[in-house]
């Protein structure tokens, strides 16, 4: 997706490519999110989403992976950083929420000294600081009850308010980012629709921007100014939300629309077939096999992003053929 021209990116991705053992899982990712905005990125599991986001945060371990491209945070190139470097700016620049609670919290530790120890990471706080901060990011994602939360263990709380705890853990520095994977998947629906407009608020009041991975195509509807469609490494559909969501040119897109549950009864349409594994990845289009328009030309070249419309690229003629 092409840099706009009213404010330069805060996060801005390459060509960025990324293999496991050599086996390619990510592969020319170039995207953007700017100050402020929330950049919605689905796809079904497989398609390397958690992936993009450990290369972000450089978590994937370099024994076995490797990262090329560029990953430009606030200017700075993070894949050319060392690790101290890059230490500093994860959770003061970027911070995390994981689908699982579990990663970001210690079982073994009070909710009050997980946030001591990460605000003492970043800043030479006091014990009583680090509380009043710490109450204040619970106090943001409407725990109202903080005093109570900071004095229990997380196996205390339940699945929504650990979610909510690590938002907040995540967001105790206010972070100029938030890199989200699947926050609310491991929430009952009613929680849900809470955590997204909670952190609909935070962007509302702290201007964070925020990389919203998920496959949860509800959840990006309501919370995402832009949408990027990932498919097999690749991004195949990108660009703001409302045109991506009205007028879906990829395939891919309009399948996962199509796999949508409504109030009619009616069971959606699945999409049959799974992304290709690892080292499998056919030579052309790699949704080609699970493609109902692809023709022979499909599975010998691999299309490029084109433009579907106003802020809206799409990698695949076809689908813009039967659009």
């Amino acid at each position: 997706m092409e840099e706009t021209a009213q404010a330069a990116p805060l996060l801005a991705l390459r060509d960025l490519r990324v293999d496991y053992s050599g086996l390619q899982v990510v592969r020319g990712v170039s995207l953007t999110v700017g100050p402020g905005e929330i950049l919605g990125v689905v796809g079904e599991s497989g398609c390397g989403k958690s992936t993009l986001l450990g290369a972000i945060l450089g978590l994937l371990p370099r024994e076995t992976w490797t990262v090329r491209g560029e990953i430009l945070f606030a200017g700075k190139d993070l894949t050319a950083l060392s690790p101290k470097a890059l230490r500093r700016i994860r959770g003061e620049g970027i911070g995390a929420v994981f689908q699982n609670p579990g990663d970001s919290l210690n079982p073994s530790r009070p909710i009050k000294t997980q946030f001591f120890e990460a605000l003492r990471a970043h800043r030479p706080v006091s014990r009583k600081e680090a509380r009043a901060l710490a109450l204040e990011a619970l106090e943001r994602l409407n725990l109202r009850d903080g005093a109570a939360l900071l004095e229990s263990y997380p196996f205390q709380l339940s699945g929504g308010q650990n979610q909510r705890v690590a938002i907040a853990l995540a967001m105790v520095l206010q972070p100029a980012l938030l890199l989200a994977d699947e926050p609310t998947s491991a929430l009952d629906v009613t929680v849900q629709a809470q955590v997204v407009r909670e952190l609909m608020d935070l962007r509302a009041r702290c201007g964070t921007a925020m990389l919203l991975v998920t496959h949860n195509l509800g959840v990006v509807a309501h919370a995402a100014d832009r949408l990027a469609v990932l498919y097999a490494g690749q991004v195949v559909e990108a660009g703001d939300k409302r045109q991506v969501l009205a007028h879906p040119a990829h395939p891919y897109t309009r399948a996962l629309l199509a796999a949508i549950p409504d109030f009619s009864g009616r069971l959606p349409r699945g999409l049959p077939g799974s992304p290709p594994p690892l080292g499998e990845l056919p030579a052309g289009c790699a949704f080609a096999p699970r493609c109902p328009v692809a023709e022979t030309n499909c599975a010998r070249r691999s299309p490029a992003l084109r433009q579907a419309g106003p802020d809206h690229v799409c990698a695949c003629e076809r689908g813009l053929d039967h659009g």
